[in-house]
């Protein structure tokens, strides 16, 4: 399952408050990101990205190259560890099978997606669509704001510049109650305006 915080391995009877994840640094998300369409100031030490009216930040420890049709015209972001069909991993710019940025329609990304492994999320921008993509387990998690246009790994950092939002004002171990074992189902979140990007879905 995919946890709401970024903290230490262990039991919740462990944390104090002093170990709530509004105490936290953003630069303890690692490998997390967060999509908008509003700019705003990054974390520091963070990427900043930008592209058709996104906003793109994220963790120095997490992989972002650009993706791009055949004539260099830029139309998103592979984000995460993705592996190609030829079984390596993809580290430096993505070039779709279609010439133009109008070529490169739902058929074209949906091919270019299905033929990838491992853990990452693909953004794609074009003059006809604007769509996330998560590898085939939703590995690389991403909860979303319909209100507030933003995305991102996890509720704790699409809010976090929300620091009296409800979540943040409960104990860290009431996750319903302290018993282990337990999750959010079904794109379910730990708030109830933000939803989880399930797999074998797109945004």
């Amino acid at each position: 399952r995919s946890y709401d915080w970024a903290m230490r391995p262990g039991p919740p009877s462990e944390y104090s408050q002093a170990t709530h994840i509004m105490n936290l640094p953003l630069s303890q998300f690692i490998d997390q990101f967060m999509l908008s369409t509003v700019p705003g100031t990054a974390p520091e030490g963070w990427s900043t990205h930008s592209l058709g009216g996104w906003s793109l930040v994220s963790h120095p420890t997490l992989p972002v190259h650009p993706v791009c049709a055949r004539r260099k015209a830029q139309i998103g972001w592979l984000i995460g560890y993705a592996i190609a069909e030829s079984g390596h991993l993809i580290q430096s710019e993505v070039q779709l099978p279609c010439q133009t940025q109008e070529a490169c329609d739902e058929k074209a990304i949906e091919e270019f997606v299905y033929g990838l492994g491992g853990r990452f999320a693909l953004m794609v921008i074009t003059s006809q669509l604007s769509r996330m993509y998560l590898d085939a387990g939703g590995t690389l998690a991403m909860v979303f704001s319909q209100d507030r246009k933003k995305a991102a790994s996890t509720p704790t950092l699409l809010l976090a510049d929300e620091k009296n939002h409800p979540i943040f004002n409960r104990p860290i171990d009431s996750f319903p109650s302290a018993s282990p074992n337990q999750f959010y189902p079904a794109g379910l979140t730990v708030a109830p305006d933000v939803k989880r990007l399930l797999p074998n879905h797109y945004l």
